[in-house]
């Protein structure tokens, strides 16, 4: 057996071992058996698949390929949590393409660097077990790119690589920039006979031709459906203004306050943009109004919105790591493997940018520094998550393998001052990559874990969350809507209506001040407060709750029927 094939068996060894201690230890995880707030968004966009049924508004507001993908899985009898066995097994594959481009563009051993520290890497695998869509869109990229990047790649390759690199963009929209920029740097390759060229100019155009077909799939059923002209899918209007107004910092604020649930957030864009808009706005026609509102800032405060895309430009390649469903920290209580310090964004992308620095491998590696740089330049408009960037890793992996490598060579060989000049640019660079940052508020990951555990009857766990929310972030008076929940459970009820009326207060001020008062919350917290009552013997207190709850949504068939049947008595 061949020394390339020993080393590609031991990377693919190795992300398979890693990835069964994760399931070891994930059996305990609240979230490896229960979905919470994106995830579910992405299951139930999945069920809508599955039942052929239309998006609410016209046109998918998430991209829908993951959707389908998950739908896939679910026809094949798929279930929580083998769906993330499925994006586990994706992993190791993922390992393994990451192994084949470095062993492609350096040679083996930078391969089986580069494989290793992807195979281990916590913010990857913290995202192959959440039912989100990285390890989804790494897997179709990186295929798609090692099919193209040899030399002389043909009609077939570029045309299956279109195929996957279209796939991809439905998985997430920004992956159609980097198709994009795949062709033209192509065709730019092969005008100018430079290594890893295709064999002729016709071969990407048959990429580019199947990337749109596969594009036109979703945008055809977006206008067919009445949501409009909606290029995959319209979200990219909220996120471009999420990522552009006068309050924006780089990461991910809700269009409303206290309201980042994506079940939510659709709704929201579409009401918001409808209320402020003079004309009747279909799904197409959200998008563009929150692209013009993120523009019309940009015409108000140039410099500001200059000074924050600079901002979202470095923060991109920086330390900090924008969290979304989960944390590291957080989920690293359950699963060992996400504790390792070493192989995370404050090491790989400064590690890539030496590499793009010093092995300069504009000419005999371009494919990987175009999926680089167009991955990076597609999310700066928009804000910075973790679980964007993770394709953008990919192609710094390659590259921080690379440096290594040739680093120990070069140490090897007595050329250590080089060395040493190299690790102190690349640690000065690190350095101020690190110094942007937006500040952490964790509470909202405590009541994703808190809510997970409720939905398991750990209600002692549960409690324990969201007291580190009430304790770390006071002015969370939502949180007291769980809290109540979990000490209701616990038969500690004087607690739970205290809870139920600090939430409440806070909702109605909160109602007073927008006009706009949050139904959903304010129903249910007078439910439940019905119920504790009713339990406690107070029936007339029971009765003005669940009243109240029904002045809020006169339609709601279980406060009514719950009324009645109070009203009935015994």
């Amino acid at each position: 057996m061949s020394r390339a094939r020993i080393a590609l068996l031991a990377v693919a060894l190795a992300a398979v071992l890693v990835r069964v201690w994760v399931v070891l230890d994930a059996g305990d995880a609240p979230f490896w058996t229960v979905p919470i707030v994106d995830e579910i968004a992405y299951m139930q966009m999945s069920e809508r698949v599955v039942l052929g049924q239309d998006p609410p508004h016209g046109a998918y507001y998430m991209t829908p390929g993951y959707a389908w993908f998950l739908a896939a899985l679910v026809a094949m009898g798929a279930q929580l949590p083998a769906v993330k066995s499925v994006q586990l097994a994706l992993g190791v594959l993922n390992a393994v393409l990451v192994f084949a481009l470095a062993r492609r563009f350096f040679d083996t051993r930078v391969g089986v660097v580069a494989g290793l520290l992807w195979a281990v890497a916590p913010t990857v695998l913290l995202h192959e077990i959440l039912i989100l869509k990285p390890t989804l869109t790494v897997f179709l990229a990186l295929l798609a790119l090692w099919l193209v990047a040899r030399e002389g790649a043909g009609r077939l390759a570029w045309g299956v690589a279109g195929l996957l690199l279209g796939a991809a963009a439905t998985v997430r929209g920004e992956m159609l920039v980097v198709g994009l920029a795949l062709v033209v740097g192509a065709l730019l390759a092969a005008r100018r006979g430079i290594r890893l060229a295709p064999a002729g100019g016709a071969a990407p155009l048959v990429g580019l031709v199947a990337i749109l077909a596969v594009v036109a799939v979703p945008t055809a059923q977006n206008h067919a459906r009445g949501g409009g002209l909606v290029v995959i899918a319209y979200s990219g209007g909220p996120n471009f203004y999420i990522g552009n107004h006068e309050r924006a910092d780089g990461s991910y604020l809700p269009l409303r306050p206290g309201r980042s649930d994506a079940m939510v957030e659709e709704d929201d864009a579409v009401r918001l943009a409808r209320e402020q808009s003079p004309l009747a706005l279909d799904a197409a026609g959200v998008s563009r109004f929150w692209w013009r509102q993120g523009l019309d800032w940009w015409a108000r405060e140039p410099a500001d919105a200059f000074v924050l895309t600079v901002k979202k430009a470095v923060l991109l390649w920086g330390a900090w790591e924008g969290n979304d469903v989960h944390s590291l920290p957080i989920a690293g209580r359950w699963i060992t493997a996400l504790h390792n310090p070493l192989v995370r964004p404050w090491l790989i992308f400064p590690l890539a940018l030496a590499g793009l620095v010093f092995l300069r491998p504009w000419r005999r590696g371009w494919p990987l520094v175009v999926f680089l740089l167009a991955s990076w330049i597609s999310l700066i408009p928009f804000f910075v998550f973790e679980r964007f960037r993770i394709p953008m890793m990919a192609a710094a992996t390659v590259l921080a393998a690379a440096v290594v490598v040739r680093a120990f060579d070069a140490w090897r060989e007595g050329r250590r001052q080089t060395v040493i000049a190299g690790v102190l640019a690349t640690g000065a660079a690190a350095g101020l990559l690190a110094l942007p940052s937006v500040p952490r508020d964790e509470s909202a990951l405590h009541v994703n874990v808190g809510s997970m555990l409720l939905q398991q009857s750990r209600w002692e766990e549960a409690l324990r969350e969201f007291d580190a929310v009430r304790r770390d972030a006071p002015g969370a008076k939502r949180v007291e809507i769980n809290r109540a929940t979990a000490l209701d459970r616990l038969g500690r009820h004087q607690e739970a209506l205290r809870a139920l009326a600090t939430a409440m207060e806070a909702l109605y001020a909160e109602a007073r001040g927008t006009g706009r008062p949050p139904v959903e919350e304010l129903t249910y917290c007078h439910e439940l407060a019905g119920d504790i009552e009713r339990r406690r013997g107070r029936l007339d207190e029971a009765a003005r709750q669940y009243e109240a709850a029904l002045g809020l949504a006169p339609g709601h068939p279980r406060v009514r029927q719950k009324l009645g049947a109070l009203r009935r008595g015994p």
